[in-house]
């Protein structure tokens, strides 16, 4: 089981598609449960926290929300699996966002 990320269109749109990429369940506990204080820190980010909760980004959110990956991304360059997952993540909010797309966060 992973929380998958997808690309939509539009916020009423449902995914159809592979997802954008992935986290898989021991990324998303050291993403948010590890030694970084996210959800204190960063309140986008943190709508993700429920790993089994889907979770919407709308266009409107997406700018904001590369600009706190892009903060957070450092603090995990000591734990390369996770950074990759991080790093995979911005480039497809900060792709979503130029396009004017949502993301969807879906728990399979």
């Amino acid at each position: 089981m992973a929380l998958d990320v997808h690309v939509l269109d539009s916020d009423t749109a449902r995914p159809v598609d592979w997802p954008a990429c992935q986290f898989e369940e021991p990324i998303h506990n050291a993403i948010f449960f590890g030694r970084v204080p996210v959800i204190q820190r960063y309140p986008l980010l943190r709508r993700m926290q429920d790993y089994y909760a889907d979770t919407r980004y709308s266009e409107a959110d997406l700018r904001d929300l590369v600009t706190e990956l892009q903060d957070v991304l450092p603090k995990f360059a000591g734990d390369p699996p996770v950074h990759r997952v991080l790093q995979r993540f911005t480039e497809v909010c900060r792709r979503a966002a130029s396009q004017g797309k949502v993301v969807f966060c879906l728990c399979d």
